[in-house]
């Protein structure tokens, strides 16, 4: 059995965490900035190293690839006991940015240095810990997992009580619920809940954009996304519908149409997408020259 590649993602800061929390994690995504990237849809494990204190070692698979930037990873899980290990991270960040007093003046040259320090950075592991050398059923001292199923999550919860849900119920609350609901929603196992998930006007981009990159997602929520016009506007949600491989063929041939000549020759020659997505992109590309 092949082994799983593991990265170590690494925070020079708290600032840089918490922007990577708003930004991908609080999403259950993970932009890893390194290149080349793993196959698409292929498992990866992430070693999260905060700037102190415990790493977290998560698992999910490649939805994403970012042009010169790396790819993204959907986390697995969703599970309360996940949620409250980034919570964890995310309030010892916040109480260490509160501590900090701003400098009253600061020069050019330190802003750029600062800024060169905030994005967190990536490194393929060469060899992943011996999981043989730790008991059963337990990790190495140095890790904190993240489990992936929901097995400890104490009745009465948010998590839990939306889990027990009857499908109708699920779907009324799809229409009218807050982000947070919505957020455990889009992580439901029961694809039906998704289009319904659309129709909630006060839905966001961003949750558009986890839906589009998520390998199971309905797709009849993938063809109400390019319906809309906003939405579809998006080149990150129209690249993430290309690669979703839960998007129906006719749909993702005529997204093609909507990617910049540079994307477009690199899905191309790409050789892990459906056959006939891959021919109506050469064709696109000679089309161009």
């Amino acid at each position: 059995m092949d082994q799983i590649p593991r990265y170590r993602h690494s925070y020079p800061g708290w600032p840089a965490f918490l922007d990577d929390y708003e930004s991908n994690l609080k999403f259950g995504g993970c932009q890893l900035h390194t290149t080349p990237p793993p196959p698409m849809f292929s498992q990866v494990e992430i070693l999260l190293e905060p700037p102190e204190g415990q790493p977290v070692l998560l698992r999910g698979q490649v939805v994403m690839e970012a042009v010169g930037q790396g790819f993204m990873v959907q986390i697995e899980g969703g599970s309360l006991a996940t949620q409250q290990a980034l919570e964890g991270l995310v309030e010892t960040a916040r109480q260490r940015q509160s501590t900090l007093s701003p400098s009253p003046k600061t020069s050019a040259g330190d802003q750029a240095d600062s800024s060169d320090r905030s994005r967190p950075t990536t490194e393929l592991m060469e060899e992943a810990p011996d999981r043989a050398e730790a008991p059963a059923g337990r990790l190495p001292d140095s890790l904190v997992r993240m489990p992936t199923e929901d097995l400890t999550a104490p009745e009465g919860t948010l998590f839990e009580r939306i889990r027990s849900l009857g499908v109708g119920e699920k779907k009324r609350l799809a229409l009218s619920g807050d982000r947070e609901q919505r957020m455990i929603l889009a992580r439901e196992p029961l694809a039906v809940i998704h289009p319904f998930l659309l129709k909630n006007p006060r839905i966001t981009l961003d949750e558009v954009l986890f839906l589009a990159r998520n390998g199971q997602t309905n797709p009849e929520a993938l063809e109400l996304i390019a319906e809309n016009k906003r939405w579809i506007s998006d080149s990150r949600i129209v690249q993430a519908m290309v690669l979703n491989p839960k998007s129906p063929l006719q749909l993702t041939v005529r997204l093609l149409d909507r990617l910049p000549p540079q994307e477009l020759r690199r899905i191309a020659k790409r050789t892990d997408l459906k056959q006939a997505l891959l021919q109506a992109a050469r064709r696109r590309v000679l089309e161009t020259k």
